[in-house]
């Protein structure tokens, strides 16, 4: 573990320290770092990314994961569409979409936080789901949520659960989606729709990975990797009071822009054929290719709705 005072003195250090003893895990300690210095971070060798001050709750399984995890940082872009990263799905060649997806398998070997911003129905979930399956953490729950499809009064509640009697209606014990996910990766979506109160909750667990269910006098732990998306400008929203400056702090240590399938016009028809042959087979039907004045229309089409309107 290396705390040195710039970053500039810790990227040096790493790099030694990695050429020295590449099969030593080597988790980086610094007080701040931004996104991208985060990945330049884990791309010179780097095994995990914490911020200061350390926690044992979260620095000690997060140590263990690192040794028991082998190191895939010498996977290619070839190695991309194999199952085990969760890939099968993340279908494109051009370069803007490239250059985000080389960053999984990087962003998958740590626990660090990510934050994944997108227009709607550019794979944010499937980028999570990559995540999550390429990282010590498979074996375990993946539990995705859309924080805005959860009315505001019940957060709390999905999240972190109720004891029996927590409530009026509250006749059993209800376990929340942090216990459910536990050991695993909790995908919020649409995390600007997140109440403020909630928010706050949030910014807690994150800190100090405890929680307390509604109606119990005990506090819990959870060891759980938090992916969030949005697919609004967070810098936004947090210059308009909807998100907590602190929040997109704790949530934004690791970050990926999905590109909208506009400025990836060369991936229309690899994505088209291969829902093509995924419906095709679904509905017992014989179609294997599109007309080529079909495919002029999908390649001309500016997809408002991204990918899920292509499909």
């Amino acid at each position: 573990t290396v705390c040195p005072e710039s970053l500039d003195e810790t990227m040096a250090l790493l790099k030694t320290a990695h050429r020295l003893a590449h099969n030593i895990p080597i988790i980086v300690v610094l007080e701040s770092c931004e996104p991208e210095q985060v990945v330049e971070l884990l791309e010179n060798g780097a095994a995990d990314f914490i911020t200061a001050p350390l926690r044992a709750a979260e620095v000690l399984p997060r140590a263990l994961r690192s040794i028991k995890t082998p190191d895939n940082t010498a996977r290619t872009s070839r190695d991309l569409n194999g199952s085990q990263f969760g890939f099968k799905k993340v279908i494109g060649k051009s370069p803007v979409f490239l250059d985000q997806l080389r960053r999984i398998p990087m962003i998958a070997k740590c626990d660090a936080n990510v934050l994944i911003a997108g227009e709607t129905g550019t794979g944010k979930e499937l980028y999570a789901r990559a995540i999550h399956y390429g990282s010590s953490r498979e074996g375990r729950p993946f539990m995705p949520v859309n924080c805005g499809a959860i009315p505001a009064e019940l957060v709390e509640n999905e999240l972190f659960g109720h004891e029996r009697g927590a409530f009026t209606s509250a006749a059993t014990l209800q376990t929340g989606l942090i216990e459910e996910a536990n050991g695993g990766t909790l995908f919020l979506d649409e995390i600007d729709c997140l109440p403020v109160f909630a928010q706050v909750k949030l910014l807690r667990f994150l800190q100090e990975k405890e929680y307390r269910p509604l109606g119990s006098a005990k506090i819990r732990r959870a060891d759980v990797r938090i992916i969030a998306a949005s697919n609004l400008n967070l810098e936004e929203a947090v210059a308009n009071g909807k998100v907590r400056q602190d929040l997109y702090n704790r949530l934004n240590i690791i970050s990926l822009i999905l590109p909208p399938l506009r400025e990836r016009p060369e991936d229309i028809p690899l994505l088209a054929r291969h829902f093509l042959a995924r419906y095709a087979g679904e509905l017992d039907k014989q179609v294997s290719e599109f007309s080529s004045e079909a495919m002029q229309l999908l390649t001309v089409h500016h997809w408002p709705g991204n990918v899920r309107e292509l499909e």
